[in-house]
């Protein structure tokens, strides 16, 4: 995921998401399905990666695919805490009973080592130890006609604006698909 193309329309959410670290070591990022999350989660840590004077290792793991305690334990390098890096655990309304119990004990034990995004569909994980929150924002509409049009003409296309309604948020793509520049969701 850290790999895939940059993106645009994150800036003032990563600089949000910094200045929430100041007050916690657990950010929350949340909304509904497509928002961004997983995106701003990944920029953010590119960014962070990019911007400090020694590079921090990131490590991603997706809940929907690591799903016990033991795998996800295997997944959450044991030096992140002495690098200060990131740990950005996506997808969290996939988590188990048993992985929610495993996860509070890890983020509790992590708290203040390093810095932690969880993204998830509801803004209430109770399980979660104290945190942040934040929502990505949508693109204005004006916005979005101009970059669909950036992009178009970059691939060769023709943008139609009429059909600007159903693109809620301009990205890399799904994750996993570099192929797709904007997610589309359709009435």
């Amino acid at each position: 995921h850290l790999q895939e193309p940059p993106v645009v329309g994150f800036d003032r959410a990563i600089l949000i998401l910094e200045a929430l670290f100041t007050a916690s070591s657990v950010v929350v990022v949340h909304g509904p399905l497509l928002s961004g999350k997983s995106r701003l989660a990944v920029e953010y840590g590119k960014w962070l990666s990019d911007t400090t004077p020694t590079r921090r290792p990131v490590t991603y793991i997706s809940l929907e695919e690591v799903r016990t305690p033991e795998e996800i334990a295997a997944r959450i390098p044991a030096d992140l805490p002495d690098q200060g890096g990131l740990l950005v655990l996506d997808q969290a309304d996939w988590v188990s009973p048993a992985a929610q119990t495993f996860l509070t004990d890890a983020l509790n034990r992590l708290k203040g080592t390093c810095r932690i995004i969880v993204t998830t569909r509801s803004a209430d994980l109770p399980w979660l130890p104290t945190h942040e929150r934040i929502t990505p924002d949508v693109l204005p509409l004006g916005r979005r006609a101009e970059l669909g049009s950036l992009w178009a003409r970059g691939a060769g296309t023709e943008f139609d604006a009429r059909a600007l309604d159903p693109l809620v948020f301009f990205s890399g793509g799904f994750p996993g698909d570099t192929s797709a520049t904007f997610y589309i969701v359709t009435p």
